[in-house]
């Protein structure tokens, strides 16, 4: 319980995300340099921020194919054959998107051999082994590895025979130890070129979960242990590319908005947004001066009844658009590196709850490839490949997923519907500059 010493009772909610960010900065300024404490005032470590305003994107923002990347998981196997010369002639990347332990049994956790058998070294063994059987091949293999569950109400983890489930949190060293081994299995296949850590690791800040664990205290502790992933697969492959992928709806919508209010501060003020990246994202990218990551990977899947969209994928205000992903580029400049690190889009989707809702989906990819244009990614993908059939109900696999925690949007998340005909956000994705 490497961070256990860390939970102390303060008289404000005020003063733990001080002292939080005040741990988490110490690498930025020197002891000598931190602020006094007066419960009186809010205080943030900063006076004035280091940061700037960068560019609203222009133009259309067309990807070409060496960063187009084709999302593939085993619902996506039937249809390969019938789209083999659509991936081939749109794609140059494989993304595989799995959590990082697959329990499609539907218990709350596994241990033994059906634990190992689930894990990410054995899941992505067999998805490659059978894109492969289909005559695919790509330039690059990108996994990623999911550490929460898509309802993000709790941690993928094997059986915790120490502390038990309901103590499943970053400060457990026994799910800690798993985890890492884990990734370090995965590290071992020769066929993988790039890992990313999570998907949306910001959001275990705000983690929808009852119980007595503080989830912005034990942030700290993931943080610590994505270090510990990305050095040990390093380690043992120094040419694999690692690095973490985060949310910007959640640091937009949950954690700017609390640090706003926590210190008195302008929502879009820039001292806000430069506290919330040196408290949620910088500090996975970098410890004690060092690199830590290869890329920043960032996730586009919006809260879709909040601002900017608040309930359509092109609003009226489309300034509003503009703005909100402005400064999106500053996520991967941590004041400790001389060079910005690349980026990636590590999942692009709007969410809907049925079929007929697909132009929502162009819609909103329009938009924000406009917003997105000044930036250069390492790759981009989209959701999944092909939608999920829900009929009949009793088999159905869409019925299968959604009993593990993804939401019915999930399964009309495709590029192509489920006979592999695509749909119009298709035409959208794969136009070329």
């Amino acid at each position: 319980m490497k961070y256990l010493s860390f939970y102390i009772h303060f008289k404000s909610y005020k003063f733990l995300l001080l002292t939080l960010s005040i741990l988490m900065l110490s690498w930025a300024c020197g002891a000598d340099d931190l602020p006094v404490i007066d419960e009186s005032i809010p205080l943030t470590p900063f006076d004035k921020p280091t940061i700037s305003d960068t560019p609203n994107g222009t133009g259309p923002g067309h990807w070409d194919k060496s960063v187009r990347a084709v999302s593939i998981d085993e619902q996506d196997i039937i249809i390969l054959t019938p789209a083999m010369d659509k991936i081939e002639n749109n794609f140059s990347q494989l993304v595989i998107n799995i959590p990082l332990i697959d329990k499609r049994t539907g218990e709350d956790c596994l241990t033994g051999m059906r634990a190992t058998e689930a894990l990410p070294e054995k899941t992505v063994a067999r998805i490659l082994d059978r894109i492969s059987d289909k005559g695919l091949s790509f330039d690059q293999v990108i996994v990623q590895v999911d550490l929460m569950t898509p309802d993000r109400t709790s941690l993928y983890h094997q059986c915790l025979e120490e502390s038990g489930s309901s103590g499943a949190s970053f400060y457990v060293d026994e799910l800690r130890r798993e985890t890492l081994v884990a990734f370090t299995g995965l590290a071992r296949l020769s066929e993988i070129d790039k890992i990313v850590v999570g998907l949306e690791l910001n959001a275990y800040e705000n983690f929808d979960r009852e119980g007595n664990i503080n989830h912005l205290w034990d942030y700290v502790n993931l943080v610590d242990m994505y270090h510990d992933i990305y050095t040990e697969i390093k380690d043992l492959n120094d040419d694999l590319k690692v690095g973490p992928s985060v949310s910007w709806s959640k640091l937009k919508l949950n954690t700017l908005p609390a640090i706003a209010e926590e210190f008195a501060l302008e929502l879009d003020d820039l001292l806000t947004l430069e506290f919330g990246l040196r408290r949620s994202v910088w500090p996975l990218l970098t410890k004690n001066g060092e690199k830590r990551a290869d890329f920043v990977g960032v996730s586009f899947i919006p809260d879709t009844a909040s601002p900017p969209y608040l309930g359509t994928p092109t609003p009226e205000d489309t300034d509003a658009v503009q703005q909100f992903y402005r400064n999106l580029s500053l996520l991967t400049s941590p004041p400790q590196l001389e060079m910005p690190l690349p980026i990636a889009y590590t999942m692009i989707d709007w969410p809907t709850q049925n079929i007929g809702s697909g132009g929502q989906k162009t819609d909103y990819l329009i938009a924000l490839k406009q917003a997105l244009s000044n930036l250069s990614p390492q790759w981009v993908a989209w959701r999944r490949l092909s939608d999920i059939p829900e009929d009949p109900p009793e088999t159905s696999p869409c019925r299968s997923v959604t009993s593990l925690g993804h939401g019915k949007d999930f399964c009309y998340a495709g590029l192509l519907d489920y006979n592999g005909v695509p749909r119009s956000v298709w035409e959208e994705f794969t136009t070329n500059p």
